[in-house]
């Protein structure tokens, strides 16, 4: 054999060598040989006038995996030695890219979109943030000299996020992709689109920008980028509203984030500034909005919601230059910062608040009565400073300074009409405390300075101690309401009028439906000047004690009130009769039952106009059990009865030696 023909033989086999296994490994380091991870090829064909082709291409590193059936290019081997800067047009059929995002850069929480594409979804992280190392990594190196020209298209590709710690994943499907890198450029441009729903719905994204080239990951990757959005999965939304990355709690060590579900709809513009800052412009409305809070079991919805938002993004500092939120019932406004985004977290924002109160009555229902009725509309300044990290919302609470304010036109409660309440709060270590407010009531005054706690996740209201209500004026509306549950005999007589106050010692409720049932209260209730006409059940008790009451009884009381265990507790109401006064002691259920012991002087009627017993007796006290509920009083004439029977077997075996006749008698005739 010839030198010459040994030659053309070897250089006829140098395509069938290079597709071997070791030598076509050797040729991938030699191309990138600072690939980290591992990359693996099933079958590689080339020939000097046939296009390359690789069949089974895998690439894995620590948290990125890159698999695809076939990748094609227009290139032969011989046109790679010609010009090895141009790799021509690139073909990657099903390629299928996941990335795990577990750890502490992570922010990724969502489900499987192509399944539940309805379902609550926490976002993905920022864009620069997922920049793969299978892109990155096995980009082509550039060369100051000889810059690389590619275009890539891929087609019918899958992406998914993963969190492992989670147990969750955020899966875009029908994916295609296009990369044109020029020769001319050190710039490539990027599309790309997916469907991030069902096969039977029309959600998808689509995208298109310049990237730096080669690709890299970090701030300056991404050149500048357009999105479109239709009817995609609020994961998109939550980022955003998380701030890119700002919200990423943390609760028993395990990550989680508030849900917020919809399909969103809009546009997100970014672009790369000289000085590595992100600059970002975006406008998404949401249709069929909620969100929900896991640990503390908030809700809010809203049947549309819009965002526009001007961001930049620097290192770990974001700056918010213009954030609108409008939602059906709600209006959000903020401007300032965010920095240490991978630490704590901490805000510093101001802006202002609009809510439409008469609507969020519906969100409000699990600690608001069904009588409560609520309007006003005031937009309102608010400043919120400190961390934003935290275990659930209600940590968030405890660790930032909020001040907000708004305005209720008018609260009704049931009959009665409040307002308008200016409101002003500060919300530090986890307590709002309220200015103190002041309202007209009933041609009274209403004084309170109000406070919220969180015990656990559960929020408490209390009040600072104080005259809360002052002189307001009684007429059958505020008996029914209030004055019932301290003393039903008196709420539910005739012509009742005058003036009453309240005072509070303390007082904790739990901000939930049944809320009053689980706090406690003390205090005094003052009446002053009141008049009233004894009710059937008065009426029916003084009757049956012989007690000669005027038809207009008038009393000025302090009542000693107390909530505990949903029953209402009283003492120290006296209603002043002939024969000296009548007291009231006992509890109203706010289920409406009632016990209420009824003391009365003694009569001579009630010992059968005995004037001789009722000497021995007189000054002494009988009381009387009054049960049943407040819509059917019971008063109880067998216990009046042995009430009195076994008042005179005290009185006459104090009074009457044992050798006394009488004393025999009268046992005999009260056994």
């Amino acid at each position: 054999m010839t030198p010459l023909l040994a030659a053309g033989l070897l250089v006829y086999f140098v395509p069938a060598i290079a597709c071997r296994a070791p030598v076509r490994n050797l040729i991938v380091r030699l191309i990138r040989p600072d690939v980290a991870g591992r990359l693996q090829i099933d079958s590689v064909h080339a020939g000097w006038f046939k296009p390359l082709e690789a069949q089974g291409v895998r690439y894995r590193s620590d948290r990125t995996e890159l698999t695809a059936d076939l990748v094609r290019s227009d290139r032969t081997l011989l046109d790679l030695i010609k010009t090895p800067t141009n790799w021509g047009h690139v073909q990657i059929t099903a390629p299928r890219l996941t990335v795990e995002t577990s750890g502490p850069a992570s922010i990724v929480r969502s489900h499987t979109l192509a399944t539940h594409p309805s379902s609550p979804v926490p976002a993905p992280a920022p864009v620069h943030d997922l920049v793969p190392a299978a892109t990155t990594e096995l980009a082509p190196k550039r060369n100051q000299d000889r810059p690389v020209t590619v275009e890539i298209e891929a087609t019918h590709g899958t992406l998914t996020v993963v969190d492992r710690a989670a147990g969750t994943e955020w899966v875009a499907r029908d994916l295609d992709f296009q990369l044109d890198a020029p020769a001319s450029d050190e710039r490539a441009s990027v599309r790309l689109q997916a469907r991030t729903g069902d096969r039977e719905t029309t959600a998808h994204f689509s995208a298109h920008g310049i990237a730096q080239w080669p690709l890299r990951s970090g701030p300056d990757a991404l050149v500048e980028g357009h999105v479109d959005l239709v009817g995609v999965n609020s994961a998109v939304a939550t980022n955003l509203l998380s701030l890119a990355g700002v919200l990423r709690p943390e609760r028993q060590g395990r990550p989680i984030q508030p849900q917020l579900a919809g399909a969103a709809t809009g546009t997100i513009d970014l672009r790369s500034g000289a000085d590595g800052r992100i600059e970002a412009r975006t406008n998404l409305e949401i249709q069929d909005c909620s969100f929900r809070d896991p640990p503390s079991g908030f809700e809010w919805s809203s049947p549309t919601l819009s965002l526009s938002a001007i961001t930049s993004h620097r290192s770990d500092t974001l700056r918010i230059d213009s954030l609108r939120l409008r939602g059906q019932d709600l209006g959000i406004e903020a401007t300032g910062t965010v920095t240490d985004l991978r630490g704590e977290a901490r805000a510093d924002l101001t802006g202002f608040t609009q809510c439409d109160w008469h609507a969020l009555e519906l969100h409000m229902r699990s600690i608001l009565s069904e009588e409560i009725r609520l309007s006003g509309k005031e937009r309102r300044p608010w400043h919120l400073h400190g961390p934003l990290r935290g275990r659930s919302l209600a940590q968030v609470a405890g660790l930032v300074e909020v001040q907000i304010a708004t305005r209720l036109d008018s609260v009704r409660a049931g009959d009665f009409e409040f307002g308008p309440i200016e409101l002003t709060a500060h919300c530090r270590d986890g307590a709002v405390q309220f200015e103190p407010i002041e309202t007209p009531f009933q041609g009274g005054q209403v004084t309170a300075q109000p406070s919220v706690r969180l015990v656990g996740d559960l929020p408490v209201l209390t009040l600072a101690p104080g005259r809360v209500l002052d002189r307001a004026v009684i007429d059958p509306k505020l008996c029914d309401w209030l004055l019932r549950y301290v003393d039903p005999l008196v709420a539910t007589s005739g012509s009742l009028r005058g003036q009453l106050s309240l005072e509070i010692d303390q007082l904790e409720i739990p901000l939930t439906r049944d809320g009053a049932r689980h706090g406690s209260l003390e205090g005094r209730l003052l009446l002053d000047g009141v008049e009233f006409t004894p009710g059937k059940s008065l009426q029916e008790i003084f009757t049956t004690a012989g007690i000669h009451a005027d038809s207009n009884l008038q009393t000025s009381h302090a009542i000693a009130i107390r909530l505990e265990n949903g029953r209402v507790y009283h003492s120290g109401l006296a209603l002043p009769i002939r024969d000296g006064e009548v007291t009231l002691d006992g509890w109203v259920g706010l289920d409406r039952t009632l016990s209420i012991r009824v003391s009365l002087p003694l009569t001579e009627q009630m010992l059968g106009k005995d004037k001789r017993l009722y000497r021995l007796l007189r000054g002494q006290r009988i009381e009387v059990p009054v049960t049943g509920t407040l819509d059917h009083v019971r008063v109880n004439e067998d216990a009046f009865a042995q009430n009195i029977q076994r008042l005179i077997q005290i009185a006459v075996r104090d009074s009457l030696g044992n050798d006394d006749p009488l004393r025999g008698l009268l046992r005999r005739a009260l056994r």
